[in-house]
């Protein structure tokens, strides 16, 4: 599976684990981080410690080669940056990745859609119905 995240900053960093301890946990299950949208990069160093690879870093999503077979997660905490990245995405016909943290309790009744980042004993319940582009973390 193929991911391109969007933001490079501490938030990132915290995905990033998540997708190293999915990997993890389901053997045989290759998870790359292909690119890494943002014109400010702090700790593009540190996703790639973890990764054990370094993505490519492109200032701009548009540039992000074959962007439509690849899963696009928005590691942006600010709601607003979060929506607007979610429409650039949406305009190039990009796909939204979820990541679920293998710890975290999603209830078979629970509606979860694309974009979605939950993470570790992050609790979602019976019925519940989390939308697009929706990060429910505990800090």
């Amino acid at each position: 599976m193929q991911f391109v995240f969007v933001g490079a900053g501490d938030f990132a960093v915290e995905v990033a684990t998540y997708l190293s301890d999915i990997s993890r946990d389901q053997e045989g299950s290759k998870v790359l981080i292909t690119d890494i949208v943002s014109t400010h990069t702090p700790r593009a160093g540190d996703i790639a410690s973890l990764l054990g690879c370094a993505p490519v870093v492109r200032p701009e999503l548009c540039e992000v080669p074959e962007l439509h077979d690849k899963q696009c997660v928005v590691c942006i905490g600010d709601p607003a940056a979060r929506y607007r990245v979610l429409n650039e995405i949406d305009r190039l016909g990009g796909r939204l990745g979820s990541v679920i943290h293998p710890t975290a309790y999603v209830a078979g009744s629970a509606q979860i859609a694309s974009g979605c980042i939950i993470g570790p004993m992050a609790f979602v319940g019976p019925f519940a119905r989390l939308g697009r582009n929706l990060s429910l973390i505990h800090i």
